[in-house]
């Protein structure tokens, strides 16, 4: 009996997550100009808090993780914009785990925050700032004077 209300739950659950995924989907996740790390946060906010609302009290069997499973790694590539065809580098293992090395439903670059207490730049990292900021103002300065001088 609860087999069947954890599987008929997740069932509930991928079509509600399937119609909020459907309301974005032309105006965010179709688009090629939105850049692919918001929309993994819209669909991490919006999507997989439907998905997975009430899943602390789910016992999911080994068909219902792949269902799950199957239903996000589709909309993950209808977002980046990935065919099936396009996967066909899977099929050479080696290749695809140098390529794969985000864990499972992470979304975009993890944004990783410092410790607060270690803010320290090294040495290294100041004169290549320095530099760079150095290349920037240089830049700006050429582009202001080029301007200025016609």
């Amino acid at each position: 009996m609860v087999k069947l209300f954890v599987h008929h739950d997740v069932e509930a659950r991928i079509k509600k997550a399937s119609k909020a995924f459907g309301a974005m989907r032309s105006k965010i996740y179709g688009s090629a100009d939105i850049p692919e790390r918001l929309k993994g946060k819209v669909y991490a906010g919006g999507v997989l808090a439907v998905l997975l609302y009430g899943c602390e009290s789910w016992c999911l069997t080994a068909e219902s993780v792949r269902r799950l499973s199957n239903w996000h790694n589709k909309r993950v590539r209808e977002m980046c914009r990935v065919t099936m065809c396009q996967t066909y580098l899977a099929q050479d293992r080696a290749g695809w785990s140098k390529l794969v090395t985000t864990p499972p439903f992470a979304i975009g670059k993890p944004f990783v925050r410092q410790p607060r207490g270690d803010t320290r730049m090294t040495p290294e990292d100041k004169c290549r700032a320095v530099a760079q900021r150095a290349a920037e103002i240089a830049e700006r300065r050429a582009v202001f004077d080029a301007n200025n001088n016609n």
